[in-house]
């Protein structure tokens, strides 16, 4: 039944119907299992050896979990191996020859050995067997290629028995086959004779390994499989950390693998807690989290916090609740975000100044516990892919939040404070109001469609994301006063549903949190590899610090892969670039498995969650998610290259036409995945990337403001660009009025 079960889980994370054939059987089994009687004496027996079954599954696992790890570290050295190799036969060879039998005379090959060896004597360097074995590469395997392929194909062999054994356990319990528990009992011992075989194996071919590689090693580097183990490490108060960090998400010890199981990965962080910030902006901690995150210190582990002050469409998360506040503010009508309607939200009013006292009073509680947690680094989270501006009404569509009294009141200030005077708007404007409490909101754009933008459209839309801003701005200097040693992290979606997290006002809001650290996760989106490089050049003008969450290991994707190695490979590219990318913390998303068995690091295949509590979700680490401890290891050694490199300004500049953006609001719905503009900067990047023309976006903010040059890009991109603000536009007049001016490609269609 579980063989079943297993089968309709897989069908249904591909996306395929479940057959009414598979679904039958099922039912049948679980009939017959249920009317079946067992002899007391018979079960007693079995039970006996069913629990001595779980203790020999329960003994591998961790072992296998670091096997597999330091497979692929070994894998990575075999890399190495074969670079090191060519690199030998070009020393070897004569100047017009191939890589043939090299005719140079020994004297000259060892002469040549000598500039390539960075340690090691070349006179007694067994030169001739080593190219021998190589001169036909491209027919045959070397000795440690074939050797650890082997060793790959005995470790999958074994994971397929484990799963055998897993499930043939967990089935034999279900229906109670008891004549059959004797002879599982002897397969899981063999369990553990055939592991130690495959350690063995892989010790042997590294000690080999690394002995090849001794003859080329001058700093130590190649001196063991460089497993990343946790270290220390540091995050300073702007941002700025010792090493590229990598932080589960697992919910370690909160009901996720535990931490030996899950130790391989070498995480440098953890979660203090994941949810329940309430209990700490109460002032309440959980004695049982305490206890380990006790545990976790002595292990070396770090701590971030979640803040959560909005996420998705939840209510907040951080202690902003109702209850905090007085009787009579409770029933304040305009407590909560409101519609054109009148709909009342489930998130609270941040323009009311209730709420917004409570905000400052509790995050200045979170911060006050926070700081004294050891190993604690930073705030993370401060909004996790939030709904923020939209309202939702019983029987409606979402609609646009901003339409309460105090949302109007500050509206109105917001107008005061930007044209002064009623008469200096209306001269811009073009209109008659008499004063600005006259002015009122435009129409919902969901309600009454929106044929083109206006005056009074453009200012409302901005106000309401720019209020967003100053919101979550508010939120993280709360945090900051109590807490000026611990940087803040906000999520600001580059590409993303949501207007008010929109593209249009990103970098403005990047600008106008004074958070250290910007994320945007992207999952398994289209628009993925291109926020890498928004975030990155958004980041970059903002001086802040991209970090990354949740995909950060099998995205973004060049190719989609099929196998368990295509989705390794996958890991490994993904974190490298999200590394090169200036992502300072990487927040994996693990074991969860609401999103399907390619999405997490530890193996469902053969231990998922399949209901009638069959046991825990995964407990052995997959062979795609190594590609976690490998990239930790390439993190260490480029690191201080990478943390300490000048970015060159590169020949191409794609225009970010913010002011187009928010004027060409509204898309198709509030959750309209992307759009126009970015649907065009999608498209830009995907010309660009393939073909590895270097480029930046460039937000028409820092060309505004005289930030950024345009005469130092040979060619500008304006993907899209209806409206431009004035000194945009006319430093791009200028700039191709004065003889400097790049090219200019106005659309992709016109490359």
């Amino acid at each position: 039944m579980l063989s079943l079960r297993k089968e309709a889980i897989q069908l249904q994370v591909a996306g395929d119907p479940v057959s009414a054939k598979i679904q039958r059987r099922i039912a049948e089994l679980q009939q017959a299992a249920s009317s079946r009687e067992i002899p007391a004496a018979e079960l007693s027996q079995a039970q006996a050896y069913w629990q001595e079954i779980q203790a020999n599954l329960d003994q591998v696992a961790p072992g296998y979990n670091w096997h597999v790890v330091k497979l692929n570290l070994l894998r990575d050295l075999l890399n190495r191996c074969r670079r090191i190799e060519f690199y030998l036969k070009e020393a070897m060879r004569e100047s017009q020859g191939g890589y043939g039998q090299s005719s140079l005379p020994d004297p000259e090959i060892r002469h040549r050995l000598a500039g390539l060896m960075i340690k090691g004597d070349p006179s007694t360097f067994a030169a001739g067997p080593v190219y021998a074995a190589q001169e036909n590469e491209y027919r045959l395997k070397s000795p440690f290629q074939s050797a650890l392929d082997d060793t790959v194909h005995r470790t999958r062999a074994w994971l397929s028995d484990y799963g055998e054994c897993y499930f043939g356990f967990r089935e034999q319990k279900l229906l109670g086959q008891v004549e059959e528990a004797e002879s599982l009992l002897q397969r899981t011992l063999r369990l553990a004779h055939d592991l130690q075989d495959l350690d063995d194996r892989r010790e042997t071919l590294t000690t080999n390994v690394l002995g090849f590689l001794g003859h080329f090693d001058k700093d130590g580097k190649f001196e063991s499989l460089g497993i990343p183990f946790r270290s220390t490490v540091t995050v300073e108060p702007d941002g700025n950390t010792s090493d590229l960090l990598f932080g589960t998400m697992s919910l370690s010890g909160h009901g996720g693998p535990s931490r030996e199981l899950e130790d391989p990965f070498c995480f440098d962080v953890a979660d203090f807690r994941f949810y329940g910030v309430s209990q700490l902006a109460s002032g309440e901690a959980d004695p049982a989290r305490t206890e380990q995150a006790a545990a976790d210190v002595r292990l070396g582990y770090y701590f971030k916090q979640p803040v959560l002050l909005m996420m998705h469409s939840t209510a907040h998360m951080a202690g902003i609740e109702k209850r905090f506040l007085s009787e009579e503010q409770q029933l304040d009508e305009h407590l909560h975000l409101t519609n054109a309607n009148g709909d009342r939200g489930r998130h609270l009013n941040i323009w009311h100044p209730a709420v917004r006292h409570m905000v400052r009073s509790k995050l200045t509680d979170v911060a006050s516990f926070c700081k004294t947690i050891p190993n604690f680094l930073f705030y993370d989270k401060l909004t996790w892919e939030p709904s923020a501006l939209f309202v939702k009404g019983d029987n409606g569509p979402a609609l646009e939040a901003g339409y309460s009294p105090p949302a109007v009141a500050t509206f109105r200030e917001y107008l005061r404070r930007k044209f002064e005077t009623i008469e200096h708007l209306n001269a811009r404007w073009r209109t008659r109001y008499a004063t600005f409490e006259e002015i009122e909101p435009p129409p919902d754009p969901f309600v009454v469609p929106r044929r083109r933008a206006t005056p009074l459209s453009h200012e409302f839309e901005l106000f309401r994301a720019l209020s967003y801003g100053d919101y979550l701005a508010m939120a993280t200097e709360a945090i900051m006063r109590e807490d000026p040693d611990h940087p803040v992290a906000a999520e600001i979606h580059t590409l993303s549903a949501q207007f008010v997290s929109g593209t249009a006002p990103a970098f403005q809001l990047i600008r106008r949190v004074p958070a250290a650290f910007i994320e945007n996760h992207y999952n398994n989106w289209s628009a993925n590899y291109t926020s890498l490089n928004l975030l990155y050049s958004l980041c970059l003008y903002a001086e802040k610090k991209p970090i990354q969450t949740e995909y950060i290991w099998t995205y973004p994707r060049l190719i989609s892969p099929r196998s368990e190695n295509d989705f390794r490979v996958t890991g490994e590219l993904s974190i490298w670039r999200n590394m090169v990318w200036g992502r300072r913390v990487l927040h994996v998303f693990g074991p969860f498995d609401g999103w399907g068995y390619r999405h997490n690091y530890m193996d469902n295949a053969h231990s998922c969650e399949l209901g009638y509590s069959v046991g825990p979700t995964g407990i052995l680490i997959r062979e795609a998610g190594t590609s976690i401890p490998l990239g930790k290891k390439r993190a260490r050694e480029f690191w201080p290259y990478l943390d300490r490199t000048e970015v060159v300004k590169p020949g191409i500049a794609v225009i970010v036409p913010s002011t187009s953006m928010i004027n060409d609001y509204p898309y198709r719905s509030p959750y309209d995945a992307y759009s126009t503009v970015n649907g065009e900067l999608m498209r830009m990047e995907r010309f660009l990337t393939p073909r590895d023309f270097d480029f930046r976006f460039v937000p028409e903010e820092v060309i505004a403001s005289g930030q950024e040059d345009l005469a130092g890009f040979d060619a500008l991109i304006l993907p899209y660009g209806p409206v431009f603000p004035g000194r945009t536009g006319r430093e791009t007049v200028a700039l191709d009025r004065s003889g400097r001016h790049p090219r200019r490609l106005r659309h992709p269609g016109n490359l």
